[in-house]
C-alpha cells in the first residue's frame, strides 16, 4: 500500500491478479472507498495510455492519454460524462488541435496549437451544428501626420467590437500562428497604433505585417493577419 495525501488512499496493483485486465494499472481512491483516479504504466513505471479522474460522485471529471510518461492528451468532460474540452500536448504544452464540446457532445469549436500559441483556421458551430461566419475584419489604416507633429500613425483595429483585439506587429510562424516574436502594439481607444518618425529627407518603401487576435463571445481567439504598404516621403 503506497500512501501519498492523508485524505486519500492510494493503492497499486501492480502484479496482483485481482485486475488480470491489466496488471499495470495504479488506482487512488478517497476515503469512502470510492475511485478517485487511475493510470496505467509501462515497465518503466512512467504513465503510458490512458488515465481517469473521478469527483466523490463517480462520475468522470478528466481523462488524459500518455506515451512513456508524456501527456499527449487531455479531457475535461460534463457530468453526463461527454467531453467539454479535448487539447492535445506535445513537451507538456498544447500543440494540435484543441475542441471544445455542447453538452450533447457535438463540437462547439476546433483551433490548432503550435507550442502553446493558437493559430488561423478557427472553426465555430452553433447548437445545430452550422459553421459561423461573422467574423470582424481587420483594418490597418495609415495617418500621415508629418506636417503637423512628425508623425506617421498606422491604426489597427477590428471593424467590429475592437476592444475585444489584440493587435501585434509582425509575421506569423509559418504563415499561421502567433508567437513571441510578435510585437504587442500600444492602444488608443480600443485601436493598436504603430507609429514612425521618420527623419527629415526619408523615404521609406516598406511592407508591414500586422495581426489581429479577437476573442469571440465564446472565448475563443480568432487569428487573422494582414499587410500594410507603407509609403512615407519626407523629403519636402
Amino acid at each position: 500500500m503506497l500512501c501519498l495525501f492523508s485524505c486519500d488512499k492510494i493503492e497499486s496493483f501492480l502484479g496482483k491478479n485481482d485486475t488480470p485486465e491489466n496488471s499495470n494499472i495504479v488506482k487512488n481512491y478517497y476515503e469512502n472507498g470510492k475511485l478517485k483516479s487511475y493510470y496505467t504504466i509501462n515497465d518503466l513505471r512512467q504513465k503510458h495510455g490512458v488515465a481517469k479522474s473521478f469527483n466523490q460522485k463517480g462520475v468522470l471529471t478528466k481523462s488524459f492519454e500518455y506515451v512513456n510518461g508524456e501527456k499527449v492528451k487531455a479531457m475535461t468532460h460534463y457530468e453526463n460524462g461527454n467531453p467539454l474540452l479535448e487539447i492535445n500536448y506535445k513537451n507538456e504544452i498544447k500543440d494540435g488541435l484543441l475542441k471544445r464540446h455542447y453538452e450533447s457532445g457535438q463540437v462547439e469549436s476546433e483551433i490548432d496549437y503550435k507550442e502553446n500559441f493558437p493559430g488561423t483556421g478557427l472553426k465555430e458551430y452553433t447548437k445545430s451544428g452550422q459553421l459561423k461566419k461573422n467574423y470582424p475584419n481587420l483594418i490597418v489604416k495609415g495617418h500621415d501626420r508629418l506636417d503637423v507633429n512628425g508623425k506617421y500613425i498606422i491604426e489597427v483595429y477590428f471593424d467590429k467590437n475592437p476592444g475585444r483585439g489584440t493587435y501585434y506587429l509582425g509575421e506569423l510562424a509559418e504563415g499561421k500562428y502567433l508567437s513571441y516574436r510578435l510585437e504587442k502594439l500600444e492602444r488608443s481607444n480600443y485601436r493598436g497604433q504603430f507609429i514612425l518618425k521618420p527623419p527629415p529627407g526619408a523615404v521609406i518603401m516598406e511592407k508591414l505585417s500586422f495581426v489581429g487576435e479577437f476573442k469571440t463571445p465564446t472565448g475563443n481567439k480568432y487569428i487573422v493577419q494582414k499587410y500594410f504598404n507603407l509609403a512615407i516621403d519626407n523629403t519636402y
